[in-house]
């Protein structure tokens, strides 16, 4: 196993760990849109509130770049990124559920039938 090997590997470690523990990565961020939108008086998506953590991890290394975790949640937050674009993707081209990717097709059609108004893949 390569040092990247391990590293994604811990990462899908984690989103598994935290799709468990908090649910699916698209009710997850849907809600820290809803609590950053007023706060920052301003429109956030859910692909916002993602690369918002990502930015945070960049911030802590900064401090301290070597520091592990970091790295693999930057890896887990840029996956769990990857999964919504997709499902945004998905309900922009009407909605075609696609089976290759992802652990849950209820969760996923719940998610394209949300009123997501003008979120796009640029935010």
């Amino acid at each position: 196993m390569t040092l990247a090997s391990e590293c994604l590997a811990a990462a899908d470690a984690a989103v598994r760990d935290r799709r468990e523990s908090y649910g699916s990565p698209q009710d997850n961020y849907a809600r820290l849109s809803a609590f950053l939108s007023p706060l920052l008086e301003m429109d956030v998506s859910a692909l916002q509130g993602v690369l918002i953590c990502i930015q945070m991890k960049i911030s802590r290394l900064m401090n301290d770049p070597l520091h592990e975790d970091s790295w693999i949640d930057i890896a887990g937050y840029a996956a769990v990124g990857f999964e919504i674009m997709k499902l945004i993707k998905e309900k922009e081209d009407g909605g075609q559920i696609r089976t290759t990717y992802g652990e849950d097709k209820q969760r996923r059609e719940k998610f394209l039938d949300e009123d997501w108004g003008s979120v796009s893949l640029e935010g």
